[in-house]
């Protein structure tokens, strides 16, 4: 199960959520009964590659941060 899914906050996977819906809205049963796995196979597979590029990112920028709080500790203790 994906989480809640929405174009404006996933702009990579817009066409995976779109084919999704569209197979959804096509025929109500086929999402009970396995008619679009292939369409939420794809958008989840999408969404974790979102998901990895935005965790290496933030990754990158907490480690950033912390090398400038420890620069600014560090300031503090030598000028005690």
């Amino acid at each position: 199960m994906h989480p809640v899914v929405a174009e404006h906050i996933n702009i990579s996977c817009v066409e995976f959520i779109q084919a999704l819906n569209e197979c959804h809205a096509d025929n109500s049963w086929k999402k009970f009964f396995g008619g679009c796995n292939k369409q939420h196979d794809m958008l989840n597979n999408c969404l974790a590659a979102e998901f990895e590029v935005n965790r290496k990112k933030q990754l990158q920028e907490a480690r950033i941060k912390r090398a400038e709080i420890e620069k600014k500790w560090k300031d503090i203790e030598e000028n005690r």
